[in-house]
């Protein structure tokens, strides 16, 4: 898989695009920018500010670009965390490690 990986974030479990983009898309299909993935889930939590105080952090996801980037090992260009969606991509799960 060194040039373009055939696992695409879209194809990808852990992928999503939340309804508001979902619905400034529609008819179309999301941009890739609108691509969100479940692993990189940060909970919602209280973060203390010196200047105003406690404030309510909420529950937010990184895009899929941002995980697989080469910088980031939680995916990687590879897609190492990649499962696929529906059955119709499972051969690429399998075929996975050829090249």
């Amino acid at each position: 898989m060194s040039e373009d990986s055939k696992l695409l974030c879209k194809n990808c479990k852990h992928s999503f695009v939340p309804l508001p983009a979902r619905l400034a898309s529609f008819p179309f299909m999301p941009d890739a920018v609108f691509y969100k993935c479940r692993l990189s889930k940060k909970e919602k939590h209280i973060q203390f500010n010196p200047i105003t105080g406690p404030q309510r952090v909420e529950t937010s996801y990184d895009s899929c670009s941002i995980v697989r980037s080469k910088w980031n090992e939680m995916c990687g260009v590879e897609g190492k965390s990649w499962v696929p969606k529906s059955k119709k991509h499972l051969f690429l799960a399998i075929t996975r490690g050829e090249s």
